[in-house]
């Protein structure tokens, strides 16, 4: 969780006191204008605006769809960040659409602030979701943008090689999605990423949905 407001929102709705300094951690639950407990959550500062949240498992989407929905209107409006917080809540609510076009205002302001590394994260969920909704040409074009973006030793290219793979399967271009699926292991294990060598396997054995869905991770 990252927003310039990310302290003064989890002050207020929270039953602890947030931690001001970066490293410490607390815990504490979250409640609603009637006092009553609506999270129950491990919050560790990681910086002066970054925190990292942790739920319970079952409780994830109510959890982080809860504490988005305080999120001032002004923040979404001048701060990309937060609307990417709100289109993956969007998302693992499975409202696909307005996911869509929470990304595609995200992009709309990281271009204008030339966060090329963060442009390129958005516009790899923006080609997720088109997987999604079954247009493998338009995530292609979004890949390609995203791809010009980035460099290879970035993670995002790790996750559009694995969404291009998937993308040639809907496709039932087998032997070129297996080609994508080496690129991003290969990425993987020169980057020494642990997290997505366990996402993406050298078999193209598997159907969309079962091998590493980036757009989940």
């Amino acid at each position: 969780m990252t927003w310039p407001v990310a302290f003064d929102v989890l002050e207020k709705i929270c039953a602890n006191r947030i931690p001001k300094t970066p490293g410490r951690l607390v815990y504490t639950q979250v409640l609603n204008t009637r006092g009553g407990i609506e999270c129950d959550l491990t919050i560790a500062r990681l910086g002066p605006e970054e925190f990292y949240i942790v739920t319970g498992t079952g409780f994830r989407t109510h959890d982080f769809h809860w504490i988005a929905d305080r999120i001032p209107a002004e923040v979404l409006e001048s701060f990309p960040m937060a609307l990417l917080n709100r289109s993956e809540v969007a998302r693992l609510q499975g409202d696909v659409e307005r996911s869509s076009s929470l990304l595609n205002r995200a992009i709309k302001l990281l271009r204008a602030n030339g966060e090329t590394a963060s442009e390129a994260e958005a516009l790899h969920s923006l080609a997720s979701l088109a997987r999604v909704k079954g247009r493998p040409s338009e995530a292609f074009q979004l890949l390609e943008e995203a791809d010009r973006l980035i460099s290879p030793d970035s993670e995002t290219y790790i996750k559009c090689a694995n969404t291009r793979g998937l993308c040639l399967i809907i496709e039932g271009n087998w032997t070129e999605a297996e080609q994508q699926f080496r690129i991003a292991l290969d990425a993987a294990e020169t980057q020494s990423n642990e997290r997505h060598i366990r996402l993406v396997t050298p078999t193209s054995a598997f159907a969309p949905g079962v091998r590493g869905d980036f757009g989940e991770a």
